[in-house]
C-alpha cells in the first residue's frame, strides 16, 4: 500500500470520527474511533496515537452501555418479567454487541504491546457481558486464564465454552489441543483437538505445527511427523517454529531421509535464520 493510499485512508477514518462525533453520518462513535485504532496500530503501527484512540473508544463504549442500562432498567420497571429471549432479540443489545472487536482489539493490543494483562482481562470479561458467545473473546481469554493466570479451571470452563460453540474454530481447537497436551496431559484429547482443526482447516499452520510436534515429541510417530512438518511448512514457508522443529526431527533420521526435499528445508532455515527472529508457536483466537 502505497503512502497516498494510506493518507486517504487515514483521512476517511478522521471525518468518520468527526462527523459521528456531531452527530451525522451513519457510523456510531465507538465504530469510527475503534476502527481508526485498530488501523494505527495493525497498519501504520503507531501504537502510542493507536493507544489514545482506543481509549476515546472504550469512553464512547461505555457512555453508550450506561445509556442502555438506565433505559433498560427503566423499561423493567414498567414490565416487570423479562425474558432472555427478549433480552437477547434486543436490537439495542445487538448494536452494543457489534462493538465487541473493538474492544476485543485493544484488549490484544494492551497484551502484547503493553503487557497489561489485568486490563485487557477486564476487557474480555466486559466483551462477554455484551456478549457472552463472543468466539474471540471466550478463546483469548481462555488463553489468558490458561497461561498467564495459571488459573487452569477456570480457563478449561472458557475452552470448552468457546469449542461447544464453535466446533469448527480451528485457533480456538489449537488452543484447547495445547491445554490438553501441556496442562491435562491428555495426549489423546490434545490429538483430537488438532485433527478438528485440521478438517476445519487443513492448511491452518498452527494446528500441523502443534500436531507434528505432538507426534513427534510426545508420541514419538516420526514418519507421521514428518508429514506433517512438511505440510505446515508448504502452508507457511515462513513459520519459523515450524521449519525449526522440523529440522530437529530430521536429526534423528537424517541418514534414512536424505531426500531433496530435506536438503530444500535445511537450506531454506539456514538463509531463514539470517533475517528472522523467533517467533511465537501460535496466533491469536480471532
Amino acid at each position: 500500500m502505497t503512502t497516498l493510499q494510506l493518507e486517504k485512508i487515514e483521512e476517511t477514518y478522521l471525518s468518520d470520527i468527526k462527523n459521528a462525533s456531531d452527530g451525522k453520518g451513519s457510523i456510531s462513535n465507538v465504530i469510527a474511533l475503534g476502527s481508526y485504532a485498530k488501523f494505527l496500530y495493525e497498519i501504520k503501527d503507531e501504537k502510542d496515537r493507536a493507544m489514545t484512540f482506543y481509549e476515546r473508544m472504550v469512553k464512547a463504549c461505555d457512555k453508550e452501555v450506561e445509556e442502555y442500562n438506565i433505559n433498560r432498567k427503566n423499561n423493567n420497571n414498567k414490565k416487570e418479567n423479562t425474558s432472555n429471549n427478549n433480552q437477547k432479540d434486543d436490537p439495542k443489545l445487538n448494536y452494543l454487541s457489534s462493538h465487541c472487536i473493538y474492544l476485543g482489539s485493544y484488549a490484544e493490543f494492551l497484551e502484547e504491546t503493553r503487557r497489561d494483562v489485568n486490563r485487557a482481562e477486564d476487557l474480555y470479561q466486559r466483551i462477554l457481558t455484551l456478549n457472552p458467545e463472543d468466539s474471540m473473546a471466550l478463546g483469548n481469554y481462555a488463553v489468558l486464564l490458561h497461561r498467564i493466570r495459571k488459573n487452569y479451571k477456570e480457563a478449561e470452563k472458557y475452552y470448552e465454552l468457546a469449542v461447544n460453540l464453535y466446533p469448527s474454530h480451528a485457533t480456538i481447537l489449537v488452543k484447547y489441543g495445547n491445554f490438553k497436551k501441556h496442562v491435562k496431559r491428555d495426549y489423546n484429547g490434545a490429538e483430537n483437538c488438532y485433527k478438528k482443526a485440521l478438517k476445519a482447516n487443513p492448511k491452518h499452520p498452527d494446528a500441523l505445527g502443534n500436531y507434528a510436534v505432538l507426534l513427534h515429541g510426545t508420541l514419538q510417530r516420526y514418519d507421521d511427523a514428518e508429514k506433517y512438518y512438511q505440510k505446515a511448512i508448504e502452508a507457511d514457508e515462513s513459520h519459523v517454529n515450524n521449519i525449526g522443529n522440523f529440522v530437529s526431527i530430521l536429526l534423528i533420521f537424517i541418514t534414512i531421509h536424505s531426500n531433496s526435499f530435506t536438503k530444500q528445508i535445511i537450506k531454506k532455515t539456514n538463509h531463514n535464520s539470517l533475517h528472522t527472529n523467533t517467533g511465537t508457536f501460535s496466533s491469536r483466537c480471532t
